[in-house]
């Protein structure tokens, strides 16, 4: 028996020594009871032996009996100890596999799970017949059913729409009827495919019972969209958002330029000061721009110079085009309210041919209508 106990220490202090943890407990355990097994036995004998043995016998006997089963109870603790300790261990384990786990999905979730899309562009293998192509995100410019661009026709819906006009919030002043201070605070920047002001200043427009806010405009030549089969020289669009319900909703206004004697005040700012330094990298812009000067350009359009009376001119605040659409760019997300402006605003072919040379062409075809229905607002034919 007492070599069997100190087997069992032996087995217990070794898988202590190596960290084994449960290892050590089974062993521990069968040697244990091995002993058991053995002081059982012993047992058995315990009287025959006590009376064939003297006084003497009796007490070194019972001496034995004691240091087994100290050592037994020993052998208990330390069963115990290794299980408690062993317990421990795992816990810790699983508390430092728990941080490793939080670790991973802080990184899963900083890593993208596919690689980034392909830089888009408007020829070749990135333009616009391959851009749903091109990422995940971009499966609506292949599949989308409201896409923009789309080919204006003129035999449209007649509808009665409320005037357009930009509110300032500096004065609360819809800036197609009032005066006051309209600076608009913003920066200027090359974004790869166009020349783009995003707008700090934040005029807001009313539509459809929606407030939206002025984020950018930008330009593209020729126009994106065509008007009964017909480009313009240039487009340009003022891009506003808004959220509602929770969702964010998108709203564009289009305006057409062309060719002509003179370019509006504002261009020949843009064109004059900022486009000469235009980078990748955003610059405010210096001086601000005028927004009511922008403003009573395009929501009135150039007036041609022959007119037979005053009332063939109907300005372009209630002359437009409405419908539901796309962006016109990647990712073309889809629900986005378009109002198309009907008459052009006149550039310079000096100041045109500035824009093209930094753009390039960066128009988008014509999408399929697909049954969706233009409104025509104002009832002027462009």
């Amino acid at each position: 028996f007492e070599a069997c106990t100190a087997h069992a220490n032996a087995a217990g202090w070794e898988g202590r020594r190596w960290g084994r943890g449960r290892g050590a407990i089974a062993a521990t355990s069968a040697a244990l009871l091995l002993c058991l097994v053995v002081l059982v036995s012993i047992g058995g004998r315990k009287t025959s032996v006590l009376q064939e043995e003297g006084t003497d016998s009796k007490m070194e006997a019972a001496e034995k009996l004691a240091k087994w089963s100290k050592e037994v109870n020993d052998l208990e603790a330390e069963v115990k100890k290794f299980e408690v300790e062993a317990n421990e261990k795992a816990v810790d384990e699983l508390v430092h596999l728990a941080k490793v786990k939080d670790l991973l999905n802080q990184l899963k979730d900083q890593v993208p799970l596919e690689a980034p899309p392909k830089p888009w562009s408007y020829e070749g293998a990135t333009g616009p017949d391959h851009w749903a192509e091109l990422s995940s995100d971009y499966q609506l410019c292949g599949t989308g059913q409201q896409q923009s661009p789309i080919n204006i026709e003129l035999d449209l819906q007649q509808a009665s729409l409320p005037s357009l006009g930009w509110v300032l919030p500096k004065d609360n002043a819809a800036v197609t009827t009032k005066t006051g201070d309209s600076a608009l605070a913003g920066r200027e920047f090359y974004n790869g495919h166009t020349f783009e002001v995003e707008s700090l200043g934040s005029p807001t427009l009313l539509l459809g019972g929606v407030t939206y806010t002025l984020e950018q405009f930008h330009f593209h030549t020729p126009s994106e969209h065509k008007v009964a089969g017909r480009h313009y020289d240039m487009e340009m669009h003022f891009v506003h958002s808004a959220m509602v319900d929770g969702q964010k909703k998108l709203a564009v206004i289009a305006a057409f330029f062309e060719v002509g004697d003179n370019s509006p005040a504002f261009v020949k700012q843009l064109f004059e000061t900022a486009l000469p330094s235009v980078s990748s990298n955003p610059t405010a812009l210096a001086p601000n721009l005028d927004f009511r000067g922008i403003a009573q350009e395009v929501l009135v359009g150039t007036v041609p110079t022959k007119l037979e009376s005053a009332n063939e001119f109907v300005p372009n605040f209630k002359n437009y085009f409405q419908y539901t659409g796309s962006l016109t760019t990647p990712p073309c997300t889809e629900g986005v309210t378009w109002v198309v402006l009907k008459n052009p605003v006149d550039i310079t072919a000096a100041d045109l041919s500035a824009i093209q040379n930094l753009e390039g062409k960066n128009s988008r075809p014509t999408q399929p209508l697909n049954g969706r229905v233009v409104l025509d607002v104002g009832g002027s034919t462009p």
